[in-house]
């Protein structure tokens, strides 16, 4: 009955580009959950730049639950399933959570290198 009642880190899988918005709802039904985010610079062809947030892990969000939450979180609108190895739920240690967010990601990301140069003999 403990082991039911204690809460870890499970990782879960979501749908392309559906990590913010299970992020948000996931915040707003009173799970703690972490979404790792890094900050690039997207430059486009017209040199416009833009401060772009994206997930450093893309379709993976980390959730606080218990096992029993586990099912009710899997059938929120965006989450695919609990990432499992050999059948068993993978839970994640709680230290990586507590240095992730302490790190600055910032990537400059410059345009593609296409182009034709004739770099030897």
């Amino acid at each position: 009955m403990k082991e039911i009642k204690k809460k870890n880190w499970y990782v879960f899988y979501t749908s392309p580009r559906a990590e913010k918005k299970v992020n948000e709802y996931l915040l707003s039904l009173g799970y703690e959950s972490f979404l790792p985010l890094k900050s690039e610079f997207k430059i486009w062809r017209n040199r416009q730049r833009k401060l772009i947030k994206s997930p450093l892990f893309p379709s993976y969000i980390f959730v606080l639950a218990t096992r029993n939450d586990i099912f009710d979180i899997n059938r929120i609108y965006g989450i695919c399933y609990c990432v499992t190895c050999a059948g068993v739920t993978a839970v994640t240690v709680s230290y990586t959570h507590l240095t992730l967010p302490t790190i600055s990601w910032t990537w400059v990301f410059v345009g593609g290198g296409g182009g034709s140069k004739n770099w030897g003999g």
